[in-house]
């Protein structure tokens, strides 16, 4: 059988997995097969062109992180690849502050991140990646800075083990913020702002003198 057929076949196969899989966590489908149809079309093209991409489009951490493992897409035409990755300081930057290699493997990479300690939370960064084949993704990176007051919560139902949640509260001079921040592997995997009713017990330690 022809190898090019093989591949293709291959990559047909992974790009209607993945499709799948996003239907299952994305909004129901609308009721249109055409729409459907169109809308599949244009995601496995999108697929094809980027050759790589990170997992989510943005990279939150809990600010005591010091190690992350970050998720991503690869084509499998590029299994075995060479991968670098390097985070900047921001898009600007060129100097990057953290760099390091991984590889394109059964479709996926992963980028094992260490040395955390002195990044500085609340700032957006820059997460690049660069396969040898010359595909490039990039992603937000930031430490979310720490509350000034929270308190645990259960996880929703069916969460994976070992999702940690917690209620957070920060006042600001547009008004207290009051959410439900999820987080797994110390990466957030769930943020929702929730009624400021459910943050009244820390509000009321913050008043205690």
């Amino acid at each position: 059988m022809n190898p090019r057929y093989v591949r293709t076949v291959s990559l047909v196969l992974f790009a209607t997995f993945v499709l799948f899989n996003f239907q299952n966590c994305g909004p129901a489908a609308v009721s249109s097969k055409t729409s459907e149809y169109s809308d599949q079309v244009r995601i496995v093209d999108d697929w094809n062109k980027s050759e790589i991409q990170f997992a989510t489009e943005k990279v939150e951490l809990h600010d005591e992180a010091v190690t992350a493992d970050i998720d991503g897409l690869c084509n499998r035409e590029h299994n075995g690849a060479h991968l670098e990755w390097a985070l900047f300081a921001d898009e600007k930057s060129g100097r990057p502050l953290l760099t390091g290699q991984s590889s394109c493997a059964s479709g996926q990479f992963n980028i094992d991140m260490a040395h955390l300690d002195n990044i500085v939370c609340g700032i957006p960064h820059r997460l690049a990646v660069e396969g040898d084949w010359g595909a490039t993704a990039q992603v937000t990176f930031e430490k979310r800075c720490q509350p000034l007051a929270s308190e645990p919560v259960a996880a929703p139902d069916s969460s994976p083990v070992g999702t940690d949640c917690s209620l957070e509260y920060e006042p600001s001079a547009s008004g207290a913020s009051c959410k439900q921040i999820c987080y797994r592997s110390s990466q957030v995997v769930f943020s929702v702002t929730v009624d400021s009713n459910r943050c009244s017990s820390l509000m009321q330690k913050l008043a205690s003198p």
